[in-house]
C-alpha cells in the first residue's frame, strides 16, 4: 500500500511539472538591435541612433560627439569626428559605427556672360551648405563632399543661376538691367516664350536652341517666283549673320538646320512659323509667308528669327515693335544664351541638370 501511494505521488507531481511545463510561455522574441538614421554625416548634420526591439534601462555612450541621451531608446546627437554609439539596453550591449565625412574646397568663378567681367560679390551656396561671397576676380571656394553637387548662385544684376556642377571651374551668369540693357521680363518672353502680356507667343517653355550654328534658308518655288521675296531673303540673312557676330549664320540654301520657306498666298498671318525640336534642339523650321509677307523684308526677318527659337516682346527691336536690325537687348541676350546655355534651361536661369523650385 505504502509503495502504490508512493508511485501516486510521484506520478501527480510528474503530470504538474509537465501541466507547468506545457502552460509556460517559452518563446524568445526578436533580438534588440541599434539603428542609425545616417552611419555617413557632412559636418553640422546630426544623426539619431534608436534602439529596436530594446527595454529599460538606456545607457548610452557616444564617441566623436557630445550627446546627453538620458534612459530613452533613441538618442540624437550631431559629430564632430568619426565615431560610434554604444547603449546598454537591459544588460544587452549594442553599437553602431559613423563616419564624419572630410570635405574638399573646390574654386569657383563666375564671370558676366555679356562682358567677361569677373562678377563681385555674389552669393553662392552649394546646396546644404554655408553662403560664400565671391571675391574681386569673382572665385568663390566652397567646400564639397562630392564630385557632383548642386549650387545656387544670386547677386542684383543677374538672373538667379541654379546648376550641378560635373566639372568646370569658370561659369558665366546672366546679366539684367543696366549695360545688359534688357530686364527680366524680356528674357522671359525672348527666350522663354512667355505670354502673359497678351503677346503672341507660344507660352512659357524651355530654351530651345539650334542644334548647330548654320541656318539654310531654303525658298519654294512660290518664293522664287516674288522678286521681292527673293531680295528679302538675301537681305536679311546678311542682316541677322552680322547682328549675330557669325554666332548664328543664316545662308540662302546653305546650312546645316534648313529653314524652309513656302508661299501660301491666303495665310491668315503675313508669316507663321514652326519649329522642329529634338528635345530642346531645333533640328529644323518651316516658315509660312502670304503674299504681303513674301514682299516684307521686316516680316522675313522676324520669321527667321523665330527659327532660330527666339519670341515676341514688347521692347524695340526684329522681335517687338519692330525693325529690320536686332536691338542691342536682343543682341546681347540672345548672344548670351547661344554662346553659354545649353537648350533645356528654364526661367529664370535653371540649368536641365537640376531639380530647380
Amino acid at each position: 500500500m505504502l509503495r502504490k501511494r508512493l508511485g501516486s505521488f510521484v506520478l501527480a507531481l510528474s503530470l504538474v511539472a509537465i501541466m507547468a511545463a506545457c502552460g509556460k510561455d517559452n518563446h524568445i522574441g526578436p533580438s534588440p538591435s541599434l539603428n542609425l538614421s545616417k552611419t555617413t554625416v557632412q559636418p553640422g548634420e546630426s544623426i539619431t541612433a534608436t534602439v529596436i526591439n530594446g527595454s529599460a534601462p538606456y545607457q548610452w555612450t557616444v564617441t566623436g560627439a557630445t550627446a546627453n541621451c538620458g534612459n530613452e531608446p533613441s538618442c540624437t546627437f550631431m559629430p564632430t569626428a568619426s565615431g560610434e554609439a554604444k547603449v546598454n539596453t537591459n544588460g544587452v550591449q549594442l553599437s553602431a559605427s559613423f563616419t564624419v565625412l572630410t570635405g574638399t574646397q573646390v574654386t569657383l568663378r563666375f564671370t558676366n556672360g555679356v562682358t567677361g567681367s569677373p562678377v563681385v560679390g555674389a552669393s553662392v551656396q552649394v546646396i546644404g551648405g554655408p553662403f560664400v561671397i565671391t571675391n574681386g576676380s569673382g572665385e568663390a571656394a566652397v567646400t564639397v563632399y562630392a564630385s557632383s553637387f548642386d549650387f545656387d548662385v544670386s547677386l542684383a544684376g543677374y538672373l538667379t543661376f541654379q546648376e550641378k556642377f560635373t566639372g568646370g571651374s569658370e561659369f558665366k551668369l546672366f546679366p539684367v538691367g543696366g549695360a545688359a540693357g534688357y530686364d527680366e521680363q524680356f528674357v522671359k518672353e525672348f527666350i522663354y516664350g512667355d505670354n502673359s502680356r497678351n503677346i503672341r507667343n507660344t507660352g512659357p517653355h524651355s530654351f530651345e536652341k539650334p542644334q548647330a550654328n548654320s541656318i539654310s534658308v531654303n525658298l519654294d518655288s512660290g518664293l522664287q517666283a516674288v522678286p521681292e521675296a527673293v531680295a528679302n531673303a538675301s537681305t536679311a540673312v546678311a542682316y541677322l549673320t552680322s547682328d549675330l557676330q557669325n554666332q548664328l549664320q543664316y545662308q540662302v540654301g546653305v546650312g546645316a538646320i534648313p529653314a524652309n520657306l513656302t508661299l501660301v498666298p491666303n495665310l491668315r498671318y503675313l508669316g507663321y512659323t514652326t519649329c522642329n525640336l529634338s528635345g530642346n534642339w531645333i533640328v529644323g523650321a518651316n516658315i509660312q509667308l502670304n503674299n504681303n509677307g513674301a514682299r516684307s523684308l521686316g516680316t522675313m526677318i522676324e520669321e527667321l528669327a523665330h527659327a532660330a527659337g527666339t519670341e515676341h516682346h514688347l521692347g524695340p527691336g526684329v522681335m517687338g515693335t519692330g525693325s529690320y536690325h536686332l536691338s542691342i537687348a536682343e543682341i546681347n541676350c540672345w548672344l548670351m544664351v547661344l554662346r553659354h546655355r545649353d537648350p533645356g534651361f528654364r526661367f529664370p536661369d535653371c540649368s536641365p541638370r537640376r531639380q530647380c523650385q
